[in-house]
């Protein structure tokens, strides 16, 4: 773990762990540290002047100093701020640092479920901005616990269990209460029921081409038909869109 440090090739956040069990650096075989190791260190060196500075950023942007571990915008924050935390606990943290921290309101304490949380909260602002709205799929694969996170959440806000505070950022950014949609025959299903139906369809009968006539298949022909109207007029969600095109979906009206 050392050398795979000093190489820089070691995450941040396995440095974070091995700091929060005290996890030695340097050989006790190798080490001999002055009495006052931290004391004979710079007091702020431009690394650690430059973290400083993206913390405030982030406090700044959040209203708070608990920046998570895998924070997708900057991974390295999120271990910097778990080794302050811990060099304050051990008393190894210079006098210094712990000044401008405390003067910028920094939290000694952190909170692992409020962090797991602004991380998800965080990725769905990505995906916001990637794909224009919050209904991220249940089962999506590029990140299925983020799916899982918002159905919960939905659950959550409909039963009137998410705190105020959640509830505000997450009407902010447009958080939507249902992932349903309504057919033209107003039926209420997930848009993911329709499209698994339209894969075994696929599967069925070799293409995407329901018939809206008849009474097998009529209303999944119209949830198709929909699909189309929503793409020629613009309103189709890219992520939608890509995964009709993955099986061979048909866009011209039959």
């Amino acid at each position: 773990m050392r050398i795979t440090r000093k190489n820089g090739t070691l995450s941040a956040e396995k440095i974070a762990k091995l700091d929060a069990i005290g996890f030695a650096w340097v050989s006790a075989r190798k080490a001999t540290p002055p009495q006052n190791s931290e004391a004979m260190q710079e007091p702020v060196p431009a690394s650690w002047k430059k973290s400083f500075d993206e913390l405030v950023a982030y406090q700044k942007a959040h209203g708070n100093s608990d920046v998570p571990v895998k924070w997708p915008e900057n991974p390295r924050l999120g271990g910097w701020v778990s080794r302050q935390r811990t060099l304050n606990k051990s008393g190894k943290l210079h006098p210094e640092r712990e000044r401008l921290l405390n003067e910028i309101g920094f939290d000694w304490h952190t909170d692992h479920t409020k962090e797991e949380w602004q991380t998800r909260f965080d990725q769905l602002k990505l995906y916001k901005q990637r794909f224009g709205d919050c209904r991220v799929p249940t089962q999506w694969k590029e990140n299925p616990q983020l799916g899982a996170w918002v159905a919960k959440h939905r659950h959550l806000q409909k039963a009137g269990k998410l705190s105020g505070d959640k509830e505000r950022l997450l009407t902010e950014i447009g958080f939507a209460r249902t992932q349903q949609q309504t057919t033209a025959h107003g039926v209420n299903r997930a848009w993911n029921d329709w499209f698994d139906e339209l894969a075994q369809y696929k599967a069925k009968y070799g293409d995407c081409k329901v018939p809206t006539r008849g009474d097998e298949n009529r209303r999944l022909g119209v949830w198709v038909s929909n699909q189309r109207q929503l793409k020629k007029q613009g309103k189709l969600e890219p992520e939608r869109e890509r995964m009709l095109n993955e099986i061979g979906f048909a866009w011209a009206n039959l």
